[in-house]
């Protein structure tokens, strides 16, 4: 809680009481003026011992000044403002000559301070003020003009005209005075109040006001945070505040709740508001849920509707007819149903609504409707005996027809038990057809073999049954039988589910090229089988490898896979092996370097580790660098990396040639999914002996190569790259300062692939490039062997904005020139 204001109006004047304190009092006699002296000494400590001897001393001269100044300054000070104002206003009668002009000035303003502080502070929300009101104000008025006549710029006259101002109903005055005092002192903590009320009056009530208001919680003034919290207590009684500022009205609320040590009388409006708020709730969730339970009531939703009236009662609201017009037409609704669906001969359903009919409460029936339900009861068992068995079946039928298999298995199983002898066979059929559903097919493989054992399922023989046999055979792992069952099948039950059993049964017993045939069987082959046709190509393939028929392999996948099937890595796994088998190495090699990445980490460390043991044999040292590089994100063996390390001064630089070099290049701006490009460029590169000197519409810039490092100056300015790198992190770091700021140039991968202007370049070193101080902005920069930079992507908040592509570099052979 903030602390109580303690600056009192005496300490206003202290001033005006020095300047008149030896004047006046001539009429007094030596004692009567020792009584004066001790009462002005008692003024600033102990006002409550002056008032007295300024009444009797002022019995005896009525009309001193300085006897009126001291008593009304005392009084002031003790917040006994009428009488200070009676004192003061006779001072300001007495105050009649030129020579009078500072004390009709002290006056005026004691007269305006007392009346301020007696009407009240801070400002209070606007309203017409009765008569005796109004003329206070006006003298107010009046004062505080005396006082401010001079051209000076008192702050508290200031700030008691724009309060007499507002409380006369004159805003357009009272807020051209409070913008005049707010620009003297912007924190004036009742003038920036005033202001509130004042354009309260003028535009409302906003979320901004309510915040603006809030923010007087903060005041260290008890009179300033006691006002606030009234008032927003006061708006949190309002019911048609808008939503945005009910919101406001809250957060202001829970900053009071939060405050320690609160004010009794807060305390009681913040108690009161919380029983408000509670009962208000209490109300109004009562009456939604009666109303939800009259939609439900309509809308025949019952137990929906049955919880909200237990809800409104447990709320206090008296519900007792409303349970009675619901649970009556509750039991009604149920009755009516059982009777028509009895009259359809759909006892199944009729036994469900029997059952919810059974779960309507009692208590508030009508005798009526009780005697309905006893009638229905009847006329239900009746029909249960002599229906129960067919409808229930017929409606398992029905929902397994409408993909309600589970619902159909239930009603079986609880049927299954009272099913007789002649039935059964029928039955078990239609059970395991709900179990098949349910995916349930070993249960569903036990009923038909069990048909089957009993000699019953010949007679099912070219139906559905024994399609429905064979796949579920298939789907336990059955695959011979199912084979045998599937293959007798004629045509007219060869449907896709079938096709897609069989398919499986002769996977499961790895009868791969079987299942190639049977695809190769269709005129077109759906994409839902290309998966199939893939991987059974792949097995097959591998089967003849075995054999040791690599050729053969060779030529299975050829006949049956496309070019994109190759991607597949099952297959690239197999048509590694056959390649790396029929020594067609270089083959093998290729396609480990242009393989996808994520398909390549998918091989078999073992063969990639024969296709590395024939590359010591086979290939050149730079094409075995190029592979090794490549090899070496999948195998962390040293020797590997001891390899790459040891060919790498003779292949790995990322450095162009001595020579003289024509290079085109291609720039790109992008924005969102547009791209933009500019018109492609040529720039000469030229050596000069140790840096490279280049020439380009982008501007004039050189290269050159120092301890492994590229540096690369554009207008003066250095940009530092690394560039060279070992074979396992960590990788080079280089710094540089552009336009001011710090960039960070860093390898980030090894043996990367970069692919500009639709060329592709393998073993980059990428290189990251990055504002130290805005790490938002970034590029990387790719440098291939022999080349330098192919490609550099520049981008902003994680989405690139920029590319540069290199789309050629050429050599120039001058001596033909």
């Amino acid at each position: 809680m903030p602390r109580s204001n303690s600056k009192s109006p005496m300490l206003t004047i202290f001033g005006w009481l020095v300047l008149f304190s030896s004047a006046g009092c001539s009429s007094l006699d030596h004692a009567a003026i020792k009584d004066l002296e001790q009462a002005e000494r008692s003024l600033h400590s102990e006002p409550g011992v002056a008032v007295p001897i300024f009444d009797r001393l002022i019995t005896k001269s009525p009309d001193d000044p300085r006897l009126l100044r001291g008593r009304a300054t005392a009084l002031e000070a003790l917040d006994r403002f009428e009488g200070a104002i009676q004192d003061w206003t006779h001072l300001l009668e007495l105050s009649t000559e030129q020579d009078d002009a500072d004390q009709i000035l002290l006056s005026h303003g004691g007269i305006g301070r007392c009346l301020l502080w007696a009407l009240g502070r801070p400002a209070a929300a606007y309203s017409p003020a009765s008569p005796e009101r109004i003329a206070r104000l006006n003298s107010g008025l009046k004062s505080f003009r005396a006082v401010l006549s001079g051209g000076g710029q008192d702050d508290f006259a200031l700030f008691g005209l724009a309060y007499c101002e507002f409380g006369l109903g004159r805003l357009a005055n009272s807020k051209q005075t409070v913008d005049r005092l707010l620009d003297l002192d912007a924190e004036h903590e009742d003038a920036r109040f005033l202001d509130l009320r004042i354009r309260q009056e003028l535009v409302g009530v906003s979320p901004a006001w309510i915040r603006e208001l809030a923010g007087f919680l903060d005041s260290d003034d008890s009179a300033v945070w006691t006002a606030t919290a009234r008032e927003l207590l006061a708006f949190a009684h309002q019911p048609d505040l808008s939503t945005r500022v009910k919101l406001e009205v809250a957060a202001g609320v829970e900053l009071i709740r939060d405050t320690d040590d609160l004010p009794k009388d807060i305390a009681t409006l913040l108690a009161q508001l919380d029983t408000e708020q509670v009962e208000q709730r209490s109300r109004r969730e009562s009456q939604q849920q009666i109303s939800i339970a009259r939609r439900a009531r309509r809308n025949h939703e019952w137990p929906t509707g049955w919880k909200a009236l237990l809800r409104a009662e447990s709320l206090g609201a008296k519900v007792d007819s409303e349970k009675r017009a619901f649970t009556d037409a509750w039991a009604n609704f149920l009755a009516d149903r059982i009777e028509r669906d009895l009259r359809g001969i759909r006892v199944g359903l009729a036994k469900k609504e029997l059952d919810a009919l059974k779960a309507v409460p009692t208590d508030f029936l009508s005798s009526d409707v009780t005697e309905r339900i006893a009638t229905v009861e009847v006329d239900f068992a009746d029909a249960w005996a002599r229906h129960r068995i067919d409808d229930q079946m017929n409606d398992a039928r029905s929902k397994l027809r409408d993909g309600k298999a589970t619902a159909a298995l239930t009603i079986l199983d609880e049927l299954s038990a009272d099913v007789p002898t002649q039935r059964r066979v029928e039955f078990d059929l239609l059970h395991a057809q709900a179990m098949a559903d349910c995916d349930r097919p070993d249960d569903a493989v036990e009923i038909l073999d069990r048909i089957r054992g009993s000699g019953a399922l010949k007679e099912f023989k070219d139906t559905e049954v024994f399609r429905v046999y064979g796949v579920l055979l298939s789907r336990v792992g059955r695959s011979e039988e199912a084979q045998a069952i599937l293959e007798e099948l004629p045509l007219y039950l060869f449907d896709s589910r079938a096709f897609e059993a069989l398919l499986t049964a002769l996977q499961q017993q790895g009868e791969w090229e079987s299942v190639l045939a049977r695809l190769q069987g269709l005129s077109t082959i759906p994409a839902k089988y290309r998966s199939v046709m893939v991987h059974s190509a792949a097995q097959a393939a591998r089967r003849r490898l075995r054999g040791s028929d690599p050729d053969a392999a060779k030529r299975l996948l050829n006949s049956y896979l496309q070019e994109s099937d190759y991607q597949d890595p099952q297959v690239q796994d197999v048509y590694l092996e056959i390649l790396v088998e029929t020594d067609h190495f270089e083959e093998a090699a290729e396609l480990i370097l242009n393989a996808n990445e994520s398909l390549l980490s998918k091989l078999p460390t073992k063969l990639l580790g024969m296709v590395r043991s024939k590359a010591e044999e086979t290939l050149s040292a730079e094409d075995k660098f190029d592979l090794f590089v490549r090899l070496m994100a999948h195998d962390d063996d040293p020797d590997l990396a001891q390899t790459v390390e040891d060919l790498w001064p003779q292949y790995g630089s990322y450095f162009p040639k001595p020579g003289s070099y024509v290079a085109e290049y291609q720039v790109r701006t992008i924005n969102g999914k547009s791209t933009q490009d500019i018109t492609p460029g040529e720039m000469t590169v030229e050596w000069k002996g140790d840096h490279f000197e280049i020439e380009s519409p982008l501007g004039n810039e050189n290269w050159r190569f120092e301890s492994n490092v590229w540096i690369r100056n554009m207008g003066g300015v250095e940009m530092r790259y690394p560039c060279q790198a070992s074979a396992r992190p960590p990788h080079p770091v280089e710094q540089y300062k552009s336009g001011g700021q710090l960039w960070s140039a860093q390898v980030i991968e090894f043996g990367a692939t970069a692919t500009a202007a639709g060329r592709r370049y393998p073993n980059c070193l990428k290189i990251q490039v990055i504002n130290e101080a805005n790490q938002n902005q970034f590029r990387y920069l790719f440098l291939a062997p022999d080349t330098g930079m192919v490609l550099q992507e520049e981008y902003r908040f994680g989405e690139v904005i920029n590319k540069w592509e290199l789309k050629s570099f050429t050599p120039v052979d001058k001596t033909k020139l």
